[in-house]
């Protein structure tokens, strides 16, 4: 009973490995998030925002997500 009990859980680590990835990161991020919330002034061409810095992180994030995901959706639509 024992050996069924192990061999059970030895198939579910790889989820438990991607739960615990996915703890550490949104950890991390909170992290950053807090640490950088007094607003600087940026310089982004003509413009001068005053943001905190995590803001423009996300955004920036954001922006490659998004990037990346209509990268993809072409690239899917061409083969398919």
């Amino acid at each position: 009973m024992s050996g069924d009990s192990k061999a059970r859980g030895s198939k579910n680590w790889p989820k438990r490995v991607k739960l615990g990835v996915i703890v550490v990161v949104i950890v991390f991020v909170l992290i950053v998030l807090f640490q950088n919330n007094e607003n600087r002034a940026f310089n982004i061409l003509f413009w001068h925002p005053q943001v905190p810095p995590s803001a423009l992180l996300l955004v920036t994030f954001a922006a490659g997500v998004l990037s990346g995901a209509v990268a993809l959706h072409m690239l899917r639509r061409r083969r398919g």
